[in-house]
């Protein structure tokens, strides 16, 4: 992993050369236009009893809030996905909100609601 030191309009931060994320700020904010390094250590687990349908769903609103996620091997069960440290918060919040008429969470729904199901497939 070879790193580089780069100055933005956010501050200053060091950028990976082998993914071209970013891996850590030196001073300001975090890069606005760059994922979280993937070669980066500090990825953390969201989900690792998920899976598609809801895994696909999760992932794209992840994506729709500007949240960078991965896929990560599997667990026995289903996929592992992992978020960025910095953005765990938000990611967990996800997860924790009530989406239908029932008052469920996401967390609380199966996998294979019709809910996480799109048009295309």
């Amino acid at each position: 992993m070879s790193e580089y030191v780069a100055s933005g309009t956010s501050g200053t931060y060091i950028g990976c050369n082998d993914c071209k994320g970013w891996r850590r700020t030196l001073e300001g904010r975090k890069p606005r236009n760059m994922k979280p390094c993937t070669c980066d250590p500090r990825w953390v687990l969201l989900c690792k009893r998920t899976d598609d349908p809801k895994l696909g769903w999760i992932e794209r609103e992840l994506a729709v809030r500007g949240i960078p996620s991965r896929r990560n091997g599997a667990s026995v069960h289903a996929p592992i996905l992992e978020v960025h440290e910095s953005d765990s918060a938000k990611a967990w919040s996800l997860l924790s909100e009530r989406i239908d008429r029932r008052r469920r969470t996401i967390d609380d729904m199966p996998d294979d609601d019709p809910i996480f199901r799109t048009e295309k497939g």
